[in-house]
């Protein structure tokens, strides 16, 4: 059992978490564990509660914190939120960032409905600004990719713009105002915890500090 042997061990993440820090933690996982057998799955946040609750997969890492009986979350990070511009844009060579600054930009985001979105979107609502996007977006690596071409500027997640994959032509910057952006891990609360689960919460927030 603590091998793996040969039937699937299924998790998954958010794409923010899916395009760095889940693939390294995973490498860890199976590094320790190379017998191990494994299903992976990019998910939507909306898409937990059935991945989970349908057994289709033992633990998600999510962006956002699932109110469900049916689920037990368990928090992986807490961190900031930043601002992306383009690197030959103005905003780029200050240390800081506000908000306000931003909503005066081409603004880049992700419908705020969206639960994701709803997390980027927090720093303009907290602060009395109209959330008004000139382009939608529906992952943080589109927003990235966007912001590179000059088309705008965002608020993101550090998990959206972390690794090798980074887009030469954007540059994050902290934000003045207070944010906050939470990770956690979360699992069918009607089933026990496998050792490979615990063994990649243990890596997904070593991964998550190290980007923070």
């Amino acid at each position: 059992l603590k091998k793996g042997g040969n039937k699937p061990i299924s998790f998954a993440a958010v794409p923010s978490i899916a395009s760095h820090v889940f693939p390294t933690a995973i490498q860890k996982l199976r590094a320790r564990y190379p017998d191990l057998t494994l299903s992976l799955n990019t998910l939507k946040i909306e898409e937990a509660i059935d991945y989970l609750l349908l057994n289709k997969g033992e633990m998600v890492a999510l962006s956002y914190k699932l109110d469900h009986p049916g689920l037990s979350m368990q928090q992986l990070y807490s961190g900031d939120l930043v601002a992306l511009v383009p690197v030959a844009h103005p905003l780029a060579h200050l240390e800081t960032v506000s908000v306000s600054d931003l909503s005066k930009e081409t603004v880049i985001g992700i419908d705020p409905a969206d639960p994701y979105g709803s997390i980027l979107a927090a720093p303009f609502r907290d602060n009395g600004l109209p959330i008004r996007y000139d382009i939608q977006a529906r992952t943080g690596q589109m927003i990235e990719a966007l912001v590179a071409q000059g088309l705008g500027v965002a608020i993101i997640d550090k998990f959206s713009i972390a690794g090798p994959a980074r887009q030469p032509g954007a540059v994050f910057r902290p934000l003045y105002e207070k944010t906050r952006f939470r990770s956690f891990a979360a699992f069918n609360a009607q089933h026990p915890r496998s050792h490979f689960a615990e063994e990649l919460v243990r890596y997904l927030k070593s991964e998550m500090r190290q980007v923070s």
